[in-house]
Protein backbone atom coordinates (compact mmCIF):
# COMPACT_ATOMS: atom_id res chain seq x y z
CA UNK A 1 0.00 0.00 0.00
CA UNK A 2 1.91 2.90 -1.22
CA UNK A 3 1.33 6.48 -2.97
CA UNK A 4 -1.85 7.22 -3.78
CA UNK A 5 -4.27 4.16 -4.13
CA UNK A 6 -6.22 3.86 -1.19
CA UNK A 7 -7.64 0.38 -2.03
CA UNK A 8 -6.56 -1.87 1.49
CA UNK A 9 -7.56 0.96 3.85
CA UNK A 10 -10.38 1.18 6.20
CA UNK A 11 -13.64 3.51 6.01
CA UNK A 12 -11.18 6.19 8.21
CA UNK A 13 -7.43 6.97 7.70
CA UNK A 14 -4.82 7.44 10.32
CA UNK A 15 -3.00 10.93 9.59
CA UNK A 16 -0.05 8.03 8.96
CA UNK A 17 -1.62 6.84 6.02
CA UNK A 18 -3.16 9.80 4.38
CA UNK A 19 0.73 10.84 4.66
CA UNK A 20 1.45 7.38 2.74
CA UNK A 21 -1.65 7.94 0.09
CA UNK A 22 -0.55 11.69 -0.46
CA UNK A 23 3.31 11.13 -0.11
CA UNK A 24 3.08 14.43 1.70
CA UNK A 25 4.98 15.17 5.11
CA UNK A 26 3.45 14.75 8.65
CA UNK A 27 3.74 18.45 9.08
CA UNK A 28 2.31 19.22 5.56
CA UNK A 29 -0.60 16.91 6.19
CA UNK A 30 -1.50 18.02 9.33
CA UNK A 31 -1.17 21.74 8.43
CA UNK A 32 -3.56 21.17 5.67
CA UNK A 33 -5.78 18.99 8.37
CA UNK A 34 -5.75 22.71 10.26
CA UNK A 35 -6.53 24.44 7.02
CA UNK A 36 -9.36 22.44 6.39
CA UNK A 37 -7.98 21.29 2.99
CA UNK A 38 -7.86 17.63 4.13
CA UNK A 39 -11.10 16.92 5.86
CA UNK A 40 -10.66 15.36 9.20
CA UNK A 41 -13.12 14.07 11.95
CA UNK A 42 -11.63 14.08 15.23
CA UNK A 43 -11.77 10.72 17.72
CA UNK A 44 -11.05 11.73 21.10
CA UNK A 45 -7.50 13.66 20.58
CA UNK A 46 -7.00 11.99 17.85
CA UNK A 47 -7.54 12.97 13.91
CA UNK A 48 -9.14 10.60 11.23
CA UNK A 49 -9.79 11.68 7.93
CA UNK A 50 -12.58 9.47 5.79
CA UNK A 51 -11.73 7.40 2.76
CA UNK A 52 -14.40 8.66 0.76
CA UNK A 53 -13.98 12.42 1.15
CA UNK A 54 -10.12 11.90 0.68
CA UNK A 55 -10.99 9.78 -2.58
CA UNK A 56 -12.94 12.70 -3.56
CA UNK A 57 -10.52 15.24 -2.58
CA UNK A 58 -8.14 13.28 -4.93
CA UNK A 59 -10.47 13.50 -7.58
CA UNK A 60 -10.82 16.93 -7.33
CA UNK A 61 -7.23 17.59 -7.59
CA UNK A 62 -6.93 15.20 -10.66
CA UNK A 63 -9.58 17.43 -12.89
CA UNK A 64 -7.26 20.27 -12.05
CA UNK A 65 -4.33 19.10 -13.12
CA UNK A 66 -5.71 17.77 -16.50
CA UNK A 67 -7.38 20.75 -16.84
CA UNK A 68 -3.87 22.48 -16.50
CA UNK A 69 -2.71 20.82 -19.27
Amino acid sequence: MSGRSLTGYGELLTMEEVCIVLQLSRNTVYELARTGDVPTIRLGRQLRTPRAALEQMMDRSTECDSADV
